[in-house]
């Protein structure tokens, strides 16, 4: 039997020899991928274990990220003032220490004339509102009482007048007749000849904040007072520009169950007077709750403290802008 080695040696040739650096080669190709995987499965792992810098925030950051550690901070209602001139803050209240003296004298005409002043110069928000708080005080005292004023004109009562009657000469609608008793200290209807009347003259607007929870009466466009009051939770309170359409003491509550509450019943939540605006169940009202002034409390409808609300009904008639916002 003839080999495959005999018939080469036949031929004159000799066999081919393996070359013995194939299996060489191989180790080597093996070697090297075990090498490449070995380091491969390291370099992944360094880069899971790096973090990568466009994705981590500094760790000062992650503190304040971390709901858990950093309480919110409140949004101010305002940005922040630069800081003011101690010079002028100081002459500013010094003026408005002279007003509250002639307050407390009895002459709140004066006491008004250096609030005002007191509040055109007011460099920061701090004194703005101590001017406006006291000027709103002022403001109470000559309005509801028969001082002079300059939004007032005086009249002389002529025979056959009644408050009626010279309400309407002055522009001023039966609703504000109140005002115009309660200002003059006339009980009942009762008036004479030559009796002399101080009639308010001017027009009346309001702005509500349901951030501040603040309600701002403006007369001819300048500041007249401030109130507290509540306003709806889940933002329910509207946000526009509205008008007074109607206005009721002793209001009866017409519940969105169908249900008509008494005024007098506990469970009437519109206080003492009521003040209807021309969106349908919205309007501005007093109430039984007061520790419920200054939050997000009602079913949208603006409240005030009672006695605030009673001085709100003779203030505004009807058609008063009130402007509700953020």
């Amino acid at each position: 039997m003839n080999t495959v080695k005999d018939i080469y040696i036949r031929r004159g040739a000799m066999p081919p020899r393996r070359s013995g650096r194939r299996p060489v080669l191989l180790v080597l190709l093996g070697i090297l991928a075990v090498v490449a995987l070995v380091w491969g499965g390291l370099a992944r792992r360094a880069r899971r274990a790096r973090p990568a810098p466009d994705e981590t925030p500094p760790a000062a950051d992650v503190e304040r990220a971390d709901p858990a550690r950093a309480p919110e901070e409140p949004v101010p209602d305002e940005p922040p003032e630069a800081e003011a001139d101690p010079a002028t803050i100081a002459a500013v209240r010094t003026r408005l220490e002279e007003a509250r003296a002639r307050l407390a004298d009895g002459d709140p005409v004066a006491a008004r004339a250096r609030a005002f002043a007191a509040l055109a110069r007011a460099p920061d928000r701090a004194t703005r509102r101590a001017a406006e708080d006291l000027l709103g005080e002022i403001h109470t005292r000559l309005v509801f009482n028969p001082y002079p004023m300059e939004e007032k004109v005086e009249y002389v009562v002529q025979r056959g007048d009644s408050l009626e009657r010279i309400g309407r000469q002055h522009g001023i609608g039966i609703e504000q007749v109140d005002l115009l008793r309660r200002g003059n200290g006339i009980r009942g209807d009762t008036i004479h000849p030559g009796q002399r009347l101080r009639i308010l003259q001017g027009t009346f607007r309001v702005e509500i904040s349901r951030t501040r929870n603040e309600l701002t009466v403006y007369l001819n466009d300048r500041f007249f007072k401030r109130y507290r009051v509540g306003t709806g939770r889940f933002d329910q309170t509207p946000v526009g520009r509205f008008r007074v359409t109607g206005r009721l003491p002793h209001p009866v509550w017409y519940r969105p169950d169908g249900r008509v509450i008494p005024y007098g019943d506990p469970e009437n939540e519109l206080g003492t007077h009521w003040i209807s605006l021309d969106i349908p169940r919205y309007g501005i009202h007093g109430t039984w709750e007061p520790e419920t002034i200054g939050q997000r409390a009602s079913a949208g409808c603006v409240r005030l403290l009672n006695e605030d609300v009673e001085e709100l009904f003779l203030l505004l008639p009807t058609g008063t802008e009130v402007v509700i916002a953020d």
